[in-house]
């Protein structure tokens, strides 16, 4: 009874740990929730943060060369001519001590981005120099790019290239992907949604090695050690995936097989009536662990439209 319990405790200890990494969706969700209470009485304090709106590319950190501000004015263009929805791409020499989140929102509501009633607008916001981004989404456009597709877009798209070095092709790539979504695009949307359903393989160890621990109690060490081993490799599994960026079934399925191999023989010597082969007792453990001026529009034949923002959308570091 007392390995039971003791059993049930770390499997509950873990379960909660384990949903809050299971869901990219889930993280943004909780992010967002922080930026949507922040107040901005602050706004006027840093106005001399926020550069000024030149154009729908504002490049203050000077990572994007002619050529490909010109690409991307032309697309967000052809895009706002089509939809009416404002999407802006703008690269910040720096965040100071501000957080991008908070950052990203007051900038967004001081440029008006996106029309106002209907609050259709969208700004990207990179700052190369203290490795952050985000994908700011007006309240009109919150149910269409949604926390969790901007998440994925993020972390899929963008920082991956960005982890390259190549900054420039990640704001493009990033900026594809929000313009697709936006015009309904729906294979683009099942391929941004099929990053966000990441990782199901290790999902399934992990739920799998749960409820052969909850059951453990009536089948024996060996569903114990079943039960750890597919618990810890779905666990770790999930770091080691996204940490190397292992995209693909057979490599995920590799790294899965191979942690419960391991775990499986370091548990080897677990014996029932909770002690360890030392003959000590064996509990489970928890661990913890610029310049500008700040104006709307500064010429370019470009403004807002008095857009309103709420905190929609996703945030990423690199």
């Amino acid at each position: 009874m007392k390995r039971i319990l003791s059993t049930l405790f770390c499997v509950f200890t873990l379960l909660g740990l384990t949903a809050i990494n299971l869901s990219a969706a889930d993280n943004a969700t909780e992010q967002n929730k922080t930026v949507k209470q922040t107040t901005t009485q602050t706004s006027n304090e840093k106005s001399s943060n926020f550069p000024a709106l030149t154009g729908r590319v504002v490049d203050q950190a000077r990572v994007l060369s002619q050529s490909t501000k010109d690409e991307l004015e032309t697309l967000l263009a052809t895009h706002e001519n089509n939809t009416t929805n404002q999407v802006v791409v703008v690269t910040i020499e720096s965040l100071g001590n501000a957080q991008i989140e908070e950052y990203s929102i007051e900038l967004a509501r001081r440029w008006g981005i996106g029309q106002k009633g209907k609050d259709n607008g969208v700004v990207l916001v990179v700052a190369p120099n203290d490795k952050q981004v985000r994908i700011e989404v007006g309240y009109g456009l919150e149910g269409t790019l949604t926390d969790a597709l901007s998440s994925s877009i993020i972390n899929y798209y963008i920082i991956p290239e960005f982890k390259k070095g190549d900054i420039q092709n990640g704001i493009k790539i990033g900026t594809q992907k929000i313009i697709a979504l936006l015009e309904g695009d729906e294979s683009a949307k099942k391929e941004v949604e099929a990053q966000a359903d990441y990782e199901p393989l290790e999902a399934a160890a992990l739920m799998t090695g749960i409820i052969t621990l909850i059951t453990s109690g009536f089948f024996g060490i060996l569903a114990t050690r079943i039960g750890l081993s597919l618990l810890l490799s779905g666990i770790i599994s999930l770091f080691v995936n996204l940490g190397f960026e292992i995209s693909d079934l057979a490599g995920r399925f590799a790294v899965v097989l191979g942690l419960f191999a391991l775990f499986f023989y370091l548990t080897r010597n677990m014996k029932a009536g909770g002690k360890g082969s030392d003959g000590s007792d064996y509990s489970g453990s928890s661990s913890s662990s610029s310049s500008g001026g700040g104006g709307r529009s500064s010429g370019g034949g470009f403004s807002g439209g008095g857009g309103s923002f709420g905190g929609g959308g996703a945030s990423g570091r690199w």
